[in-house]
């Protein structure tokens, strides 16, 4: 069998799986529209395919990693898949984090101060938090996936380099 129809074949099965979690875990199918959120008094519809898509890029690079430590990073197709699955987790990653220092900001905690900010000296005027902890808490741990993944990208760069090499020589 064709090594580009062996990759491409995993890469189908990936997806299909990713459409089999999605549906089980937001209990639809693509025939719905999207999905919905209730966040506060805000109301979000998502399209399906986004939600598929934040499925599929992980399960794939992470297939991908697994299967590729067994044959040593030695087929180029695949690890052109690992890069550009992880390169796209970070690209996601990056406009979560982004989504969630905005919606913190609007979500910040709100009541009676006390005491008051007047009775306070000018020093300590700024104990007041800017955004909520919780998705404060979650952006950070967005930030170290990412580096996670970075570190992950640049580990199967250098071990595609050194397969090359060890072929070449």
């Amino acid at each position: 069998m064709n090594l580009f129809l062996k990759e491409l074949l995993w890469l189908l099965f990936c997806f299909v799986v990713a459409i089999i979690i999605t549906a089980i875990s937001f209990s639809t199918f693509i025939s719905k529209a999207g999905i919905e959120v209730h966040l506060h008094d805000t109301y979000l519809i998502l399209p399906y395919w986004t939600i598929t898509l934040t499925v599929f890029f992980p399960f794939t690079f992470l297939v991908f990693l697994f299967k590729e430590l067994k044959h040593k990073f030695s087929k180029a197709i695949a690890n052109l898949i690992i890069i550009a699955s992880g390169l796209t987790m970070l690209i996601y990653l990056t406009i979560i984090t982004r989504f969630l220092e905005k919606i913190g900001t609007a979500f910040k905690e709100e009541g009676t101060l006390y005491p008051p900010l007047s009775a306070l000296p000018q020093s300590n005027t700024n104990l007041i938090s800017k955004t909520n902890p919780f998705f404060d808490t979650v952006s950070n741990g967005c930030i170290v996936l990412q580096a996670l993944i970075m570190i992950s990208l640049l580990w199967v760069a250098y071990q595609w380099g050194t397969a090359r090499k060890s072929i070449n020589q």
